[in-house]
C-alpha cells in the first residue's frame, strides 16, 4: 500500500458503560456482538471495567504476536486499566520494556 512509517493502533479500555456509551456516540464506533451482550449483562462497572481489560489485553496480545510496532492507551487520565493490562502483556513476555 506504499505505506513506509510504522503505524500504531490505539486502544481504550473500557472504564464503563456511560464512559463507553459516550464516546461510541462521539466516534461512530460499534462492539463486536459478542463483547457488546458481555458488557449489557455485566451486573455493575466493576464488572464492565473487567470485561475492558481482558477485552484490551486479548487484543494486544493478537496484535503484538501479528508484528506491530506497539500500541498506545487511550486512557483519559485513568492509568489503573492500562497498568493491568502492561503488566499481564510483561508477565506473558510480549513487551521488552
Amino acid at each position: 500500500a506504499g505505506i513506509t512509517i510504522p503505524i500504531v493502533p490505539g486502544l481504550m479500555p473500557v472504564p464503563s458503560r456511560r464512559s463507553l456509551a459516550f464516546m461510541a456516540a462521539m466516534t461512530g464506533a460499534t462492539l463486536q456482538p459478542d463483547l457488546a451482550r458481555a458488557i449489557e449483562e455485566a451486573p455493575d462497572d466493576d464488572a464492565v471495567r473487567a470485561l475492558g481489560v481482558r477485552h484490551c489485553i486479548e487484543q494486544c496480545v493478537e496484535l503484538l504476536e501479528a508484528g506491530v510496532p506497539g500500541v498506545h492507551f487511550y486512557t483519559f487520565n485513568r492509568a489503573r486499566a492500562p497498568m493491568e493490562i502492561l503488566a499481564s502483556l510483561r508477565g506473558q513476555q510480549l513487551l521488552t520494556a
